[in-house]
């Protein structure tokens, strides 16, 4: 969990169960619904509400800070009381740690998430990229990047929405300034898979005034070796990926091999035959090896 959201759980003043009445959502809805909660209600239903919702006391009623998800499906079903954390802290203490608990969670898109980010550096003003990087543990630039994604339009947005162009990819259309370009690279990035090097190739040359399709034929010629944003968020080399893949097939076929040689004991031709064939495949497991050492990452043998 989250420094931040541990610290504020062990100051909070009061653990005590409210009258569901008393407690009113968060003023900052991250997220655009609350979704599906059918798990979450069957959950609490057979297991009661295991992690307190955080409350802070606002005029005469109290604002969920944290759980709002929680506080929904509690109304859902009919309960009267529910237990809260009680805590007196700022707007700004609450809005952190609503963000906090969405990324942990991982109940934000990227979008929601952008808003999230863009509101945050509105509402606190100068210097808040750099204070809600350090909250959130992230870099600067992730947090401004996220911020950046809204410049971009709905339908490409939408795209990230709908898990077909990646966050990071989505990212390298920023910095095109033409509508048009931007929707008929993102397009074809959708459909033609493009990992985030070869967007970024393609957005270099348009942006040297090289026309579109031109742009992305000499992508489609060059070796795509480049990084691709994995579920959880996390950059990652493509070409790792496919040498991993690639060694565990060979060291596959060498345990089948090693299989093979055990059965034909009594036919030396063959058995030299495939031996020679083993030390092949061992031969290009060890070349693959080397190559994935020589590219920050061992695969071991």
């Amino acid at each position: 969990m989250h420094k931040k959201f541990q610290t504020v759980q062990r100051t909070l003043g009061v653990l005590n169960y409210l009258e569901v009445g008393l407690i009113r959502p968060s003023s900052y809805q991250l997220r655009d619904e609350v979704g599906n909660l059918d798990e979450l209600t069957n959950s609490i239903k057979q297991n009661g509400l295991l992690q307190p919702i955080i409350v802070r006391p606002v005029s005469d009623l109290f604002e969920v800070v944290a759980g709002n998800r929680r506080l929904a499906a509690c109304k859902q079903l009919h309960m009267s009381k529910i237990l809260c954390f009680m805590k007196d802290i700022s707007e700004k203490e609450a809005y952190e740690i609503s963000i906090i608990e969405n990324i942990e969670r991982r109940t934000l898109d990227a979008i929601e998430e952008a808003r999230a980010f863009k509101h945050y550096v509105e509402e606190f003003g100068y210097g808040s990229v750099s204070e809600l990087a350090r909250q959130l543990g992230r870099s600067e630039e992730y947090v401004s990047h996220r911020i950046l994604l809204l410049t971009l339009p709905t339908e490409i947005l939408e795209k990230v929405r709908s898990h077909q162009l990646s966050p990071t990819n989505a990212q390298e259309l920023i910095w095109l300034r033409d509508h048009d370009k931007r929707i008929l690279i993102s397009n074809e990035a959708v459909r033609r898979r493009f990992s985030q090097s070869r967007l970024r190739s393609v957005v270099k040359l348009v942006k040297n005034d090289v026309d579109v399709k031109k742009a992305l034929t000499a992508a489609d010629s060059q070796p795509d070796f480049g990084k691709i944003e994995s579920e959880d968020g996390k950059i990652v080399d493509k070409s790792l990926k496919v040498i991993t893949e690639a060694s565990l097939i060979f060291k596959g076929t060498l345990i089948q091999l090693d299989s093979l040689l055990n059965r034909c004991t009594e036919d030396s031709e063959l058995k030299e035959f495939l031996m020679k064939k083993r030390y092949s495949v061992h031969h290009l497991l060890d070349e693959l090896i080397a190559l994935g050492n020589s590219r920050g990452r061992s695969v071991h043998a």
